[in-house]
């Protein structure tokens, strides 16, 4: 009689307890994987658009601090081949390519790419 009550109990609390608990554990490792990977993708969004948003910045200040003064120079010039002289200064969107080719060379995984506005729209 003990086994017929132990073999009860066993199957009418013990198993539906652990198999409920399964269940949820399950649920929650699930959850938990999701939120995770939506956390990683949005860390990763974010970072992107802030980078954006820096070289944005600094090719803004190049244009507004950096070329206004040169063009009133006699001895600069602004142009995309500047390489070879000494008295040329790259444009703007020479001065983000060359970056990201400095980065590339040096295996730093960032690309810049200049885009016209006019291709946006």
């Amino acid at each position: 009689m003990d086994r017929k009550i132990k073999a009860k109990i066993k199957t009418k609390i013990i198993l539906p307890i652990s198999a409920i608990l399964l269940v949820f554990g399950v649920i929650l490792v699930t959850f938990f994987e999701m939120r995770y990977e939506n956390n990683a993708i949005d860390m990763a969004e974010n970072f992107a658009l802030n980078s954006i948003k820096q070289f944005k910045f600094v090719r803004e200040y190049y244009t507004k601090n950096i070329i206004s003064d040169i063009r009133l120079s006699k001895d600069l010039k602004v142009h995309f081949d500047h390489i070879e002289s000494k008295k040329v200064i790259p444009l703007p969107a020479t001065f983000i390519q060359d970056l990201s080719s400095g980065f590339k060379a040096r295996k730093i995984d960032i690309e810049l790419r200049y885009i016209l506005r006019s291709s946006l729209s």
